[in-house]
């Protein structure tokens, strides 16, 4: 049985980009969390779609998005000054 959880994956990403949910209106709480959970949306798309290629493919795929995140989290790091 997995231990993953979503509201705790969330209120996890709240923490690491500085944001406190009692501190947010309530369009703001609602628009963060339709963010994250479509982000979530699209990585079970992902999954699906490469249920079907060669491992390696997969794997590539996987990769390019790890990549294509980490470099998305360090602009906006360099950005935020």
């Amino acid at each position: 049985m997995s231990t993953f959880n979503l509201d705790y994956e969330y209120d996890l990403y709240l923490s690491r980009v500085g944001l406190d949910k009692k501190k947010m209106d309530k369009s703001h709480r609602r628009e963060t969390k339709r963010a994250f959970m479509a982000g979530a949306g699209s990585v079970l798309a992902m999954f699906s779609d490469i249920a079907d290629m060669s491992e390696a493919d997969a794997l590539a795929v996987v990769e390019r998005v790890k990549r294509d995140v980490a470099e998305f989290w360090v602009r906006e790091a360099t950005n935020s000054n």
